[in-house]
C-alpha cells in the first residue's frame, strides 16, 4: 500500500499537475486492477464485508477522479 501510495503522490505531482491524461489513466487502471479481482474474489469466498469495504474506498477515490 505504501507503494502504491507513492505511485499516486508521483502521477498526481508529476502528470496530473501537467493536465495530462496518463495520469488519470494510469489510476484508474490501477483502481479497476485492485478493484475487481479483490471483489470478485471476496464475494465469491463469502466474504461481502471486504467486498462492502472496498465500494466504499472505491468511492472514497473515484469521487475526486
Amino acid at each position: 500500500m505504501v507503494g502504491w501510495g507513492v505511485a499516486l503522490l508521483l502521477i498526481t505531482r508529476e502528470l496530473l499537475a501537467k493536465g495530462s491524461r496518463l495520469g488519470w489513466k494510469l489510476i484508474v487502471i490501477s483502481l479497476a486492477s485492485w478493484f475487481i479481482p479483490d471483489t470478485t474474489y471476496s464475494l465469491a469466498s463469502g466474504y461481502w464485508q471486504n467486498a462492502a469495504l472496498n465500494i466504499v474506498f472505491l468511492v472514497l477515490f473515484a469521487v475526486p477522479l
